[in-house]
């Protein structure tokens, strides 16, 4: 009989928050900006700022996720390797993976724990030059590195080290974004005059969640290749 053990559901949740946490960033920083290019008397502006804003707690929702979740999978359960099309993870590459990202997870609570203090200060998250403040980019590329670094990736070869990054930060174009639609699509579901404003950009959204299958395919790809070089090397081998 099947069942899912906890430390599989301890890393589903680690790359959930994470993902969630860089793609609220990511559409953070892109409402932001569309709405600083917004003429000051075109109402979109302030909608779209909005929208902007509530990304933040996505950010300290799948942050603290993911850093609750790493504790877990670095103090207590061992981390084991990943079952389906994938290259097998081994417990000793995904535990160094997670003792090497420890700067990286204490920089994602130390930004949370920011962002928490300061969030009823919209200057906190709003600039002048470009719409938004340097808090998106820089959780967006902290969370982008935690969710592509799950196991050790030195000593790799090339595309086993792209397949490993790619089946990981395809989750920020995938399930991350198709998160932040949700929580945009809930929070407008009353006022269809910001939806009117907002939903336009919904297709443009889309074409970044196929750009993300398209990055979850070619990591695919590259088990395949992998597997096809290694079948090659034992057929040449027995001849």
């Amino acid at each position: 009989m099947w069942g899912i053990e906890l430390y599989e559901l301890l890393s589903f949740g680690r790359q959930f928050g994470l993902s969630v946490m860089a793609a609220a960033s990511l559409w953070g920083m892109v409402f932001l900006y569309v709405a600083h290019k917004k003429k000051l008397d075109d109402p979109a502006g302030i909608f779209l700022s909005w929208i902007g804003m509530r990304m933040r707690w996505f950010i300290i929702g799948g942050g603290t996720l993911a850093v609750v979740t790493w504790l877990l999978l670095t103090f207590l359960i061992p981390a084991h390797a990943h079952e389906g099309v994938t290259l097998v993870t081994t417990k000793m590459g995904t535990t160094n993976a997670m003792l090497l990202m420890t700067p990286l997870y204490l920089a994602i609570a130390a930004a949370v724990l920011l962002l928490v203090i300061n969030n009823k200060k919209p200057s906190f998250l709003i600039a002048p030059k470009f719409g938004f403040s340097w808090f998106y980019p820089v959780t967006f590329v902290l969370a982008s590195v935690a969710v592509s670094y799950y196991t050790d990736l030195r000593g790799l070869p090339l595309n086993a080290v792209v397949f490993h990054i790619f089946h990981g930060f395809h989750s920020v174009f995938t399930l991350g974004t198709v998160l932040c639609l949700d929580l945009i699509f809930l929070s407008t579901q009353n006022a269809p005059f910001v939806q009117k404003h907002v939903f336009p950009l919904f297709p443009k959204i889309s074409k970044v969640i196929w750009v993300g299958l398209s990055l979850d395919l070619l990591s695919t790809l590259l088990i395949y290749t992998n597997q096809s070089c290694r079948w090659m090397g034992t057929f040449y081998h027995y001849r």
